[in-house]
C-alpha cells in the first residue's frame, strides 16, 4: 500500500483552477473542495473580506485485490453454453469483460476555511499552519494580534472521510470543532487506515478496476477448447509464397498464374485458359489457367483473437438492437398518451423531463397540438409503425446477415453455419458486418442503397420509399412466384403532413426524448396566439392530405346567396 499526506495553499494569488490540478485533482474530495471555493466565490462579491481555503489531505492506496482464477470458476450454466458451443449465447448473457482487479483507497480530507480583510494576513494564518507526520499534526504557531484572533474567530473545519470502515466505536471523532481537535482526528483516521480489523482487502472506496476480456480466462479458454479447436481455412494471400521471378519458384514449389507459389497438390484448375507454345515443336496449344489454393489451420492466438473481438461486437449489436426496441415501445406508448389529450387541449405547453439537459439554443415551449402533429398527424400510429417496419428491415437486413457471417455462412460452398466458425474471422473482415454506421443510434437500414441511413425518428422528413427498392427486406407475394419488398409504406400523405413542420422543428427522437410522457404544465401555460395559428395552420394542411389520400374532397364552407 502506499500513503500519501499532502496540504494545499489556496490563498496564494495565483489561479485556482491551476491549483487544483495535480495531487488534489486525483483526490476523493476535489468536487467538494472545487464546490466550497465555487461557493465562497459567490458569496464574497459584495463582503469586505475574502474566505480563504486551506486543504489537508491523508491518502492510504492499498495494493489491488485481484481474482484468484485457480479458485473461481464459471458458473456450471456458463459452462454449459460454451461446452455447447453457443458462444452468442454467452457474451449476451456475460458480455465480453470481466472485472479481475479492484482497487481501493481510504482517504480523509479536511478544508480549514477563514476570512480576512488582506492577502497578507491570510498567507501568514496559512503558513503558521504545519503539516507534518503521518497524523497529519497541526500546529497553530499563530501570534496574538488582534488579526490573526479574528481570522480565528472564523476558522471552520469541514472534515470527510471515504472507505475508512468506521464500523466501531469512535467514528464520532471525525468532527473538529478546533486545531487541538483536528490533531486527533487525523489520528484516529490513519489508525482506522492501518490498524483496521476488518478484511483490508474489501476496506476502501473503489477507485480503478482492472477489466478484461473473458478469452484471458484460463476456465474460458480450457471450457471453449481452444487448444483442441481445429479450423482448416484458405490461406490468406498475403501468406503465400511469392515467386521469385516470373514462372519461377524455390525448389519442390510449382507456379501458378497469380505470381503465387505453392506444393502441386493445391493447384487448382480455373475455368479461363491461356495459350502455351511448345518449345520444341513450336505448336500453341489452349491450357486452363492455375492458382494456388493452399489451407492453413488456425494457430489458438489467432482463434482467441477472433473470439474476444467477436464477443465484443456482439454485445454493443445486442445493445443497439434492444436500444431501438426500446425505443419503438416508449414511442408506441408516448403516442397514446398524447392521443389521450381531447383537442381542446392543442394549445396547452407541455412540461419537459427532469433528466434532459437543457439547451438554450432550441424552443422549449412546446404544445400539445405540436407533438401530435410530430408524432402521430394521421392520427394512426403511423410513425409507430413505420419504426416497427425499420427495426424488422434492419434485423432482417443487418443484424440476421451479420451473426449469420460471423458463424461461417461465408464459408465454403455451403450456406450453413457452424458455431465453431465463430472464431474464424473478426466481424470487420464480412462484409455483411462492415456498416460501421448502423451501429449509430437512430439508424435505418437504407432500403435504396445498402448500408444505414438515419430512420425516420432522427429526421424532419420522411424518405420515400418504393415497392421496387433493390435492398429492401423481401418476401413472396400472394402467388408465391415473385419476391416484392415485405414493408412498402406508403410515406407520401406523411410528409405531406408534415411539411410545414421542416423549418421549424427538429427531429421526433429529440421530441420523443424531451416530451415523453406527455404532462401539462403545472401552470396551465398555453402557446402564444401566433404558435396558435401555426398548430392549426399544420391541422388543417394534415386534414387535407388524409381526405387526398382516402379520395374525400376538403369540406368547404357552404356559398351563402
Amino acid at each position: 500500500q502506499r500513503f500519501t499526506d499532502y496540504y494545499t495553499d489556496f490563498t496564494e494569488d495565483t489561479d485556482t483552477e491551476s491549483q487544483m490540478t495535480g495531487k488534489v485533482a486525483g483526490s476523493f474530495g476535489y468536487w467538494g473542495i472545487k464546490a466550497e471555493m465555487a461557493a465562497s466565490s459567490t458569496s464574497n462579491s459584495k463582503s469586505k473580506t475574502k474566505k480563504h481555503f486551506i486543504t489537508a489531505t491523508m491518502r492510504i492506496e492499498r495494493y489491488y485485490s485481484s481474482l484468484l482464477e485457480d479458485k473461481s470458476h464459471l458458473s456450471d450454466d456458463a459452462k454449459t453454453l460454451l461446452e455447447r458451443e453457443d458462444y452468442i449465447g454467452f457474451f449476451k448473457a456475460c458480455g465480453p469483460n470481466y472485472v479481475r482487479g479492484i482497487r481501493r483507497a481510504q482517504e480523509v480530507s479536511a478544508i480549514f476555511s477563514f476570512e480576512s480583510v488582506d492577502s497578507s494576513s491570510a498567507k501568514e494564518f496559512a503558513a503558521s499552519l504545519k503539516v507534518s507526520g503521518y497524523g497529519q499534526k497541526v500546529e497553530g504557531s499563530m501570534n496574538r494580534s488582534s488579526k490573526s484572533q479574528s481570522i480565528k474567530n472564523t476558522l471552520t473545519i469541514k472534515i470527510n472521510g471515504w472507505g475508512l470502515g468506521l464500523n466501531k466505536s469512535g467514528s464520532d471523532t471525525l468532527v473538529a470543532t478546533s486545531l487541538e481537535e483536528f490533531n486527533g482526528v487525523m489520528k484516529f483516521a490513519f489508525d482506522s487506515m492501518t490498524k483496521s480489523e476488518s478484511d483490508s482487502g474489501q476496506t476502501g472506496m473503489v477507485y480503478g478496476m482492472e477489466v478484461v476480456p473473458w478469452t484471458d480466462n484460463t476456465s474460458f479458454q480450457v471450457a471453449c477448447r481452444l487448444q483442441e479447436s481445429i479450423l482448416a481455412l484458405p490461406m490468406p494471400r498475403n501468406l503465400i509464397k511469392n515467386q521469385t521471378s516470373p514462372g519461377k519458384c524455390p525448389r519442390g514449389l510449382e507456379a501458378d498464374d497469380t505470381n503465387k507459389c505453392c506444393d502441386g497438390s493445391v493447384l487448382e484448375e480455373l475455368e479461363t485458359t491461356k495459350s502455351v507454345t511448345d518449345a520444341a515443336t513450336g505448336i500453341t496449344v489452349d491450357v486452363k489457367k492455375t492458382r494456388c489454393e493452399p489451407m492453413r489451420i488456425l494457430p489458438p492466438t489467432v482463434l482467441k483473437n477472433n473470439l474476444a473481438n467477436n464477443g465484443e461486437f456482439i454485445a454493443m449489436l445486442d445493445s443497439v438492437t434492444r436500444y431501438k426496441m426500446n425505443s419503438l415501445f416508449t414511442l408506441e406508448k408516448c403516442v397514446a398518451g398524447i392521443r389521450a389529450f381531447p383537442k381542446r387541449y392543442d394549445d396547452f405547453l407541455l412540461k419537459t423531463k427532469d433528466t434532459v439537459k437543457y439547451d438554450a439554443t432550441l424552443d422549449t415551449e412546446f404544445s400539445v397540438g405540436e407533438l401530435k402533429m410530430a408524432l402521430d398527424p394521421l392520427e394512426d400510429f403511423s410513425l409507430v409503425t413505420m419504426v416497427a417496419h425499420e427495426l424488422d428491415e434492419f434485423v432482417a437486413m443487418f443484424y440476421d446477415p451479420c451473426i449469420a457471417a460471423i458463424n461461417g455462412m461465408n464459408i465454403g460452398v455451403s450456406q450453413d453455419t457452424d458455431p465453431k466458425y465463430f472464431m474464424a474471422e473478426s466481424w470487420y473482415n464480412h462484409p455483411e458486418c462492415s456498416y460501421v454506421s448502423c451501429l449509430a443510434d437512430n439508424m435505418a437500414w437504407d432500403r435504396k442503397n445498402g448500408g444505414c441511413t438515419p430512420g425516420i425518428t432522427a429526421q424532419t422528413k420522411a424518405v420515400t420509399y418504393s415497392e421496387n427498392d433493390v435492398h429492401c427486406a423481401k418476401k413472396l407475394d400472394i402467388d408465391g412466384e415473385t419476391e416484392i419488398c415485405k414493408h412498402s409504406p406508403n410515406t407520401a400523405v406523411f410528409n405531406e403532413c408534415s411539411k410545414d413542420q421542416d423549418d421549424n422543428h427538429v427531429a421526433s427522437s429529440y421530441i420523443v426524448d424531451h416530451f415523453c410522457m406527455p404532462q401539462l404544465k403545472a401552470d396551465g401555460g398555453k402557446a402564444s396566439s401566433t404558435k396558435a395559428v401555426e398548430i392549426k395552420k399544420m391541422s388543417t394542411t394534415c386534414d387535407a392530405a388524409v381526405n387526398k389520400k382516402n379520395n374525400n374532397p376538403a369540406p368547404t364552407a357552404p356559398v351563402v346567396p
